[in-house]
């Protein structure tokens, strides 16, 4: 929206049911507003924590953003549970220095505290050739140990005062972290769906693809494997991995009485929101907070997520 729009809108309903332009931006979640501030960001040369909820197609995006930034690159990382902390280190390290295409190091294996680690980490920059101009992008660090997530961006702000830095993306569904900037990865709008799919298919969808459309609410994981059922004209396989998936989150939420509670709350229509129970249902990805008619709502973030709800529900009462 460019600013002339938004002073009209602002000219007609500015007032005690009205919102100011920036909040009225607020309202307009979609992938292409999130990659818009994520594009800005980067420019200014800025770290950030790039916070997805379940099925937001984080490592989807890390891809396709790697694909379109030449200098930047996607480290992925995959850290055991079971692993003590010295192991973790270790095979943090090791992987990313695999990763970059760096020599291993022997002394790795000695690291026994948290400032080590930290070290390590900076003498990765300083190996790495014209690393300012270098991107790193790490996706579901909501995996990692907590340590592990705040001792790499310790490392960062430290190393910053000390040599060139890289940037760094943290991808992953947590509320917060050392880093200033954070940016939420919104799910598609449902115009921004209906172009994805009808990009892929090159043909106008039938009734049916449209109401399945609906039930996916843009989350971005539903979106795409809902264009391959639409391609495979198998509509319940595509979604058959994710609807476990959802009845899993469910199942635990169940566990929860108050977050159960709320749930059900939601599942009836759009309510004010509840910060201290509504962040936990969006960072499990069952909802989603946004304004409406300048009042901050949470609703279900897809209709689908109902449908699954319901069977828990009958089996409950």
């Amino acid at each position: 929206m460019t600013l002339v729009e938004i002073r009209r809108f602002k000219s007609k309903n500015w007032g005690r049911q009205g919102c100011s332009p920036q909040r009225f931006m607020q309202v307009q979640q979609s992938r292409a507003s999130s990659m818009a501030r994520i594009k800005t960001t980067v420019q200014r040369g800025r770290s950030f924590l790039l916070q997805t909820a379940r099925w937001s197609g984080g490592r989807d995006f890390c891809r396709s953003f790697c694909r379109n930034h030449s200098n930047a690159q996607h480290i992925s990382m995959h850290l055991p549970p079971g692993y003590e902390t010295f192991e973790a280190w270790i095979l943090f390290l090791s992987e990313w220095r695999r990763q970059c295409n760096l020599p291993q190091d022997e002394r790795l294996h000695v690291i026994a505290e948290r400032k080590g680690f930290r070290w390590k980490i900076k003498e990765i920059f300083s190996l790495i050739e014209n690393v300012e101009e270098r991107i790193f992008l790490f996706d579901q660090i909501e995996r990692w140990p907590l340590m592990i997530i705040e001792d790499v961006q310790r490392a960062w702000k430290e190393s910053q005062r000390e040599q060139p830095t890289p940037l760094l993306i943290l991808s992953g569904a947590l509320q917060g972290g050392l880093f200033s900037n954070r940016i939420w990865l919104h799910d598609y709008s449902m115009e921004e769906s209906r172009e994805l799919i009808l990009s892929a298919l090159q043909r106008e969808l039938t009734e049916d693809e449209d109401q399945w459309l609906e039930l996916s609410g843009g989350m971005p994981e539903l979106v795409y494997a809902l264009r391959w059922g639409m391609k495979n004209q198998s509509f319940e396989q595509a979604w058959l991995s994710i609807r476990r998936e959802i009845r899993s989150v469910i199942e635990l939420m169940s566990t929860r009485e108050k977050l159960f509670e709320r749930l059900l709350t939601v599942k009836d229509g759009g309510v004010p929101s509840l910060q201290e129970l509504d962040i936990s249902l969006v960072q499990a990805g069952l909802a989603r907070m946004v304004l409406r008619d300048g009042r901050q709502i949470t609703t279900l973030r897809a209709p689908l997520i109902a449908e699954v709800l319901e069977p828990t529900i009958e089996t409950l009462l």
